[in-house]
């Protein structure tokens, strides 16, 4: 089984790699349009796809990422292609910049990784400025993948073994409005089925399931695999 697991994640992160630069050469490759004088974050940046996206929409655009491997990928990218852009090294329970800085917040799947949720969501809350969005991401923990690992009494039952912790919505909603936001918009989107999500990237990237995956939200909405919000101060 260990050989098994071990074969999946070579070959989950030699994909992975492989189309890092297609996707790279699709966000540069996107018309720049003039720059509009406001600043965007990406929390948890990863490649930096979402910096490079809001980056050619205009935005002074900044991504902050825990690991030094992605943020020196994305960096790479950026000189490669001497393209304008920022990526820094940090901490999302503890943000390098000073208050109401930014006019618009991504945080796609990091807070369920952070020892401490709420003060990663107060942080987001000190650098949004009064009339800036923030767009957020979470894991559902009533997804099909997590509800059956937890039916089968696994410990490790979340849909990522990194997860701390898994949302519920009402959870989510108090946890968002006690850190001083109020939720313009909250949506459930995707689907996991119960094979994993490696396993479920590793088969995205050889047939379309995703379409079929996600009419099934439709059907199921209570099992979405997350919530997608959009919130801004109160």
């Amino acid at each position: 089984m260990g050989e098994n697991v071990g074969f999946l994640r070579k070959l989950y992160r030699k994909l992975l790699y492989s189309d890092l630069d297609k996707v790279y050469k699709s966000f540069f490759s996107a018309e720049q349009k003039p720059k509009n004088r406001m600043k965007f974050l990406d929390v948890g940046a990863g490649f930096g796809f979402e910096v490079i996206k809001r980056g050619r929409e205009g935005y002074f655009s900044v991504g902050l990422e825990f690991l030094q491997e992605r943020a020196v990928k994305t960096l790479g990218e950026f000189r490669k292609r001497n393209a304008n852009g920022f990526v820094i090294v940090g901490d999302a329970q503890d943000l390098p910049f000073r208050e109401g800085v930014f006019d618009l917040i991504n945080c796609n799947h990091v807070i369920e990784h952070v020892p401490e949720d709420s003060r990663t969501l107060g942080e987001l809350s000190r650098v949004l400025n009064k009339k800036g969005k923030l767009l957020l991401a979470v894991p559902n923990v009533k997804n099909l993948y997590t509800a059956f690992r937890s039916f089968l009494g696994l410990k490790n039952r979340f849909t990522d073994s990194t997860h701390l912790r898994e949302y519920e919505e009402n959870e989510l909603r108090r946890l968002i409005e006690t850190a001083g936001f109020k939720i313009e918009d909250l949506k459930r989107v995707g689907f996991n089925p119960p094979i994993g999500l490696k396993v479920e990237l590793l088969l995205a990237h050889y047939m379309p399931i995703d379409k079929a995956l996600n009419s099934f939200v439709r059907i199921f909405p209570k099992r979405a695999a997350e919530f997608r919000v959009k919130a801004g101060h109160r």
